[in-house]
Parts: structure tokens; sequence; C-alpha cells
């Protein structure tokens, strides 16, 4: 806390100071990762990134992998033979907090055409490297 003499006592300033500290690192200092999938088509992982370019939320990794359990798909409208598509989950990380309203609604876009979606959480961005 603010020992001074071995007692912890802090002065009103200190206090907000802390204060604005731990709020900004919250909101504005955040980044946020989620993972989902989508079905397959043209232009799906378009619209699905395109909802967090709508609210200018910046996006710091984009990685792809084949789920473990069900990795292919047949597609249904082959006429012929079956062709084949590989299911992805989409590891997203954002520059946001959850407790962001923006951020909050660019999940609820996203969770209207995402087949699966999960925040995998909310944490201190590293800005040494800034």
């Amino acid at each position: 806390m603010c020992p001074r003499g071995g007692i912890p006592v802090c002065s009103t300033i200190e206090l907000i100071w802390a204060e604005l500290a731990l709020t900004t690192s919250f909101l504005f200092l955040s980044q946020t990762s989620i993972v989902f999938s989508l079905e397959e088509g043209p232009g799906v992982l378009f619209k699905a990134l395109a909802v967090f370019a709508m609210r200018s939320i910046n996006l710091t990794k984009i990685e792809s992998r084949p789920r473990r359990k069900k990795p292919m798909r047949v597609s249904e409208d082959s006429s012929n033979g079956s062709p084949k598509y590989f299911d992805y989950l989409f590891y997203v990380d954002f520059e946001a907090s959850m407790a962001d309203p923006n951020s909050q609604n660019a999940l609820r876009h996203l969770e209207e055409f995402a087949t699966f979606l999960r925040v995998l959480g909310s944490y201190p961005a590293d800005n040494s490297l800034t």
C-alpha cells in the first residue's frame, strides 16, 4: 500500500492515483482472448472480423487451428463426390476489456453467426514493448 514509517497511511492523492491506475489498466490497457468457429462459406471470416473493425477494436493476434475432435467436414451441397473441408477454431486477441460495452456489443454481434464462441479471459495488456 502506502507505507510511512511502518504504518500504512495513504494521502487522498495517492489513493486516487492508485484507483485510477487500476481502472485505466482494466478498461483501456486490457486484452481479451476469445475462440470461435464459423460455418464454411465465402466471406464468413471477413464478416466475423468486421464486428471488431466496425467498433475500432484493434486485433493483436489471429490464429486458426483445425478442430481436434472433428477436423473434417463433408460438404452437403456437393453433387460430384464429397469434398471435405476443415472445421477451424479461430483464436483472437483484441485490445479491449470485457467490461467495455464496445467489446460486449462486438461479441454479441459475432455470436449471431458463430457456431461456437467462448471468451477465454480479459487481462492487463503487456505494454513493455511500446
